[in-house]
């Protein structure tokens, strides 16, 4: 969605000066020596690509409440749309407010939401240090339990990174400036899984997460970022955390939790993302500013900040099929939930729905604009 993103072709590679780079190529089994002679075991697993369970169910139901076991079924945006507010008339105005009372609802526990007691690396589990950039080159890699100061280029099919920490260094070259990613998809692939993770930019690397196909994060905390996940086709983005965001080296960054310009089939569900600092988009942002989006689901989310906290938009090309349902917004941050209210009310998608949203500290309907007096 906006100009100051970097390449993402295949050629792109960040420019880590690091001690080591490490490159995965063998077919069942490799094992690395980190820094201080640590051992990682890394070997081939099953590939789980998120796309195909975006491909495959036909309704987006509510899901229990995320834990650090038995994850729950992914479940798929709905083919069908359920009836819309009052959206048909995209306008730079707030869309028109119900005439009839609706009833408040009480907010669920803030524990429901995913926060440091159930997201990242899961108590007890040993992580192996290392230092050095991972380059993975073997489809179907699984890398576990590894504590890495770096970052991971993944250039293979269907790979799994859990149990996971990986911190951009903090003595970067030129501030971190040339470094745009810490996990990063080549467009060529397809298929990355992310789980029990924790993502953290050290307030230098722009994104945590970048991957233009079937990318699946589940129960991960990302921190200390500007963009947290920007995703294309095929996306799953459940269970997770995102927040302690910044503007970068320069004061320039923009700053969004969840960001798509381009791609069709993706789920954002069921996670806490908090926008609390730099130069302020939205904690989702869903524009059709590169391409064609189509077939998004928005759902049961506990979201705060931006400038406005939810930015679904038309920007020349389709934005078809896109819902914002059964998600808790909170005024944490700002008394309107972001710095100017909830939603972007430009070029708003003609099909675009939004419903059974709600304010998390009073109950209060927000699929329109609530008054905030």
């Amino acid at each position: 969605m906006h100009s100051d993103q970097a390449p993402t072709d295949g050629t792109h590679r960040e420019p880590w000066s690091l001690r080591r780079r490490l490159i995965i190529t063998a077919a069942v089994a490799v094992v690395l020596v980190a820094s201080g002679g640590t051992a990682l075991a890394l070997r081939s697993g099953n590939p789980s690509p998120a796309a195909s369970e975006a491909a495959a169910a036909q309704s987006a139901e509510p899901a229990p409440t995320p834990g650090r076991t038995a994850p729950s079924a992914p479940v798929s945006p709905s083919a069908s749309l359920g009836p819309a507010t009052s959206l048909t008339s995209p306008s730079a105005s707030p869309t028109a407010k119900p005439t009839s009372a609706q009833p408040v609802v009480p907010a669920p526990a803030r524990a429901r939401f995913p926060g440091a007691g159930n997201t990242g690396v899961p108590k007890g589990v040993k992580l192996k240090k290392m230092k050095g950039e991972i380059i993975v080159k073997k489809a179907g890699t699984v890398i576990d339990g590894i504590d890495l100061v770096g970052s991971i280029s993944v250039q293979a099919n269907n790979v799994t990174i859990k149990r996971s920490r990986i911190t951009a260094p903090p003595d970067l070259p030129n501030k971190g400036r040339d470094s745009f990613t810490v996990v990063h998809q080549y467009t060529s692939v397809k298929g990355l899984k992310l789980q029990d993770c924790e993502i953290d930019g050290s307030k230098l690397v722009y994104r945590a997460v970048m991957g233009s196909d079937g990318v699946h994060l589940q129960r991960c905390e990302l921190r200390n970022i500007g963009h947290g996940v920007e995703v294309g086709d095929n996306y799953i983005v459940e269970d997770s955390w995102i927040h302690s965001t910044d503007d970068g080296p320069d004061d320039d960054w923009h700053v969004d939790g969840i960001i798509s310009s381009i791609g069709n089939n993706g789920i954002i569900r069921r996670n806490t993302i908090t926008l609390t600092g730099g130069s302020l988009t939205g904690a989702v942002s869903v524009g059709s500013s590169i391409g064609a989006i189509d077939n998004v689901v928005i759902r049961d989310n506990l979201l705060a900040g931006g400038n406005y906290t939810v930015y679904v938009q038309d920007q020349g090309h389709p934005a078809t099929r896109i819902q914002v349902i059964d998600n808790w917004f909170s005024t944490s941050e700002n008394p309107k939930v972001g710095v100017y209210g909830i939603w972007y009310q430009s070029q708003l998608p003609a099909d675009l729905v939004r419903r059974g949203n709600k304010i998390f500290e009073t109950g209060q309907p927000a699929d329109d604009e609530p008054d905030w007096g």
